[in-house]
């Protein structure tokens, strides 16, 4: 545990700004420890807490302003101190810094020792552990929790392995990603390639899946996968759970609005290493239903990326390029739903 000492310095070390406040100093340590942060509340717990002041101010990390008003406790405290800027030489902790054990990268903090400063408590954490041997496997959140009684703390903080040139799996550790639902044809995983449909909204998804799946249709789909809007950013790695992977070919269905067109693009652009194209067949099918004299305008505010809207376009002839590019630019729509069940059977199921 970290003494209020230690918790006040490396706050006032790691500060930019020229004043800091009492205010402040109980916020750090709340940061830090509530428990300890409650117990200077109690005369013992504040009489160190004003020894630990007064300490800092004889080193010299803080003055106080002479037109402060004091607190009303006794012993009286200022409410608003300066920082004494100095140009520390970082020699100790440069030393601390290439004392840290493989397979930790020094280069970074060596060069930025202030930044040090302010994730040292971290970095320590992380250099303990690695120098403890072997670990069990666990997934991320897990390992976070372990190390930081934080099951975030590893995920909002990945500059900081980052900076230490570390990954998950130097901790041991694995991403758990987020599922999504999914139907696949039993010989699916026998096939050294398979093509996979992503569909954006649910009751397209079980349209599809009555389709290909319950029927006999013309459609060669072998997975399909309900993206569940923009959650597919974040769970479409979940495909090698199912047995896929980059050497598989992935269509994306969504509706045809800035949204849906989004969605397909940062898919795209997140995960390049997979081949990911629209599904054209799907979207044509859409335009041609519905004429844009038949199309209501966008009912919620979505903003339009037009280096998307291009790249998105870009996969159809020229034809249906500028319906697509006059629907949207005009603020029409249209939701995949257009595309109904009833028209699904007329159009791909085999008698």
């Amino acid at each position: 545990m970290k003494s209020i000492y230690n918790i006040l310095k490396e706050g006032i070390v790691a500060q930019d700004k020229t004043y800091i406040f009492l205010k402040d100093f109980y916020n750090l340590i709340e940061e830090n420890d509530r428990e300890m942060r409650r117990w200077i509340d109690y005369p013992d717990g504040y009489l160190e807490f004003v020894q630990v002041i007064n300490r800092l101010i004889d080193e010299k990390f803080i003055e106080a302003t002479k037109n402060s008003r004091d607190n009303s406790r006794t012993p009286s405290l200022k409410l608003k101190y300066r920082i004494i800027k100095t140009d520390p030489s970082y020699d100790d902790i440069k030393l601390e810094i290439m004392a840290l054990p493989k397979p930790i990268s020094i280069q970074y903090y060596l060069s930025h020792p202030k930044e040090y400063m302010k994730d040292r408590e971290h970095v320590l954490i992380i250099a303990e552990f690695l120098k403890n041997g072997p670990k069990d496997f666990r997934s991320v959140n897990e390992r976070s929790y372990q190390l930081f009684r934080d099951e975030k703390f590893l995920k909002d903080n990945e500059r900081i392995l980052a900076n230490l040139g570390l990954s998950y799996g130097d901790l041991n550790c694995f991403i758990a990603y987020e599922p999504f639902f999914y139907f696949s044809h039993l010989n699916c995983r026998e096939k050294l390639k398979r093509k996979a449909l992503i569909v954006e909204n649910k009751d397209t998804f079980w349209s599809f899946k009555k389709i290909i799946f319950d029927e006999k249709a013309s459609l060669d789909f072998d997975v399909l996968i309900y993206g569940e809007g923009r959650k597919i950013e974040s769970s479409f790695q979940f495909v090698e759970a199912c047995g896929l992977s980059t050497s598989d070919d992935y269509l994306y269905f969504g509706d045809l609005d800035p949204e849906g067109i989004n969605i397909f693009c940062n898919l795209k652009r997140r995960y390049s290493e997979y081949k990911i194209v629209p599904y054209l067949e799907g979207y044509c099918q859409l335009i041609y239903l519905w004429p844009a004299g038949q199309l209501g305008k966008i009912k919620t505010k979505q903003k339009l990326n037009l280096d998307y809207l291009e790249e998105f376009a870009a996969y159809f002839d020229d034809n249906e390029k500028d319906i697509i590019k006059d629907i949207i630019n005009n603020g029409l729509y249209i939701p995949q739903e257009g595309l109904s069940f009833a028209h699904m059977l007329e159009r791909w199921v085999i008698e």
